[in-house]
């Protein structure tokens, strides 16, 4: 009796297991190094990550055909939004719409990157600055954008000021932003400005609400 059970347990827990693991999305690290961590025997299981998943990996869907017995990981990765690069010709990292740092990047010039730089030494999986000033950041990068505005690069000198000094359009105008505050009016500032970009010293507007300028 006990022996039948047995077998007949044997037999559907045979039933149940899976037949096979396939991993969709995976762009910046491989199928097989993601499967390699991945575990689950039967279907009906939990997948169990045996490592830490690659930091170019943002989040991960699990989806099961149980008829087939068949699990799909689907992954999604990071985006490379922009580049820190520690002052000093020190090392430069992509970074993702969180702020995180996830992977080597090679020295960008030009202003199709966006470019971040500082004193601060910012390494694989930390944050470029606090994500309070960086959502504000972002916000400034799409005021920008949505105006047609290319920014050759952003220096945050002192993130304890939580300001930022950016150079923007052909002529590379200096100009600073508040990261404590949202940028209000800033797209139509600029709009307003950029025919005076040739002879403007610097554009300022870390004031709430507020633009100071200075012609050269």
């Amino acid at each position: 009796m006990v022996a039948a059970a047995l077998s007949w347990l044997a037999i559907h827990y045979k039933l149940l297991e899976v037949k096979s693991v396939s991993v969709e999305g995976a762009r910046e690290v491989t199928a097989a190094a993601v499967k390699k961590i991945a575990e689950i025997k039967y279907i009906f299981q939990t997948v169990k990550w045996n490592g830490e998943l690659p930091l170019e990996i943002e989040t991960t869907e699990i989806n099961k055909n149980y008829w087939t017995r068949e699990v799909i990981i689907n992954v999604k990765s990071r985006e490379e939004y922009g580049q820190w690069c520690n002052a000093g010709g020190g090392e430069c990292y992509w970074f993702d719409r969180t702020g995180t740092a996830f992977k080597p990047a090679p020295s960008a010039g030009g202003k199709i990157i966006k470019v971040v730089t500082g004193p601060k030494e910012v390494k694989i999986s930390e944050k470029i600055i606090s994500e309070r000033l960086f959502g504000n950041l972002i916000k400034i990068f799409n005021v920008l954008d949505g105006v047609g505005m290319r920014v050759g690069m952003v220096e945050i000198a002192d993130e304890s000021r939580e300001e930022a000094a950016a150079y923007l359009g052909k002529e590379e105008v200096k100009t600073y932003f508040s990261l404590r505050d949202e940028p209000e009016g800033v797209g139509r500032a600029v709009e307003a400005l950029q025919g005076d970009f040739g002879r403007l010293e610097y554009i300022d507007f870390r004031s709430p609400n507020r633009v100071y300028y200075k012609y050269k």
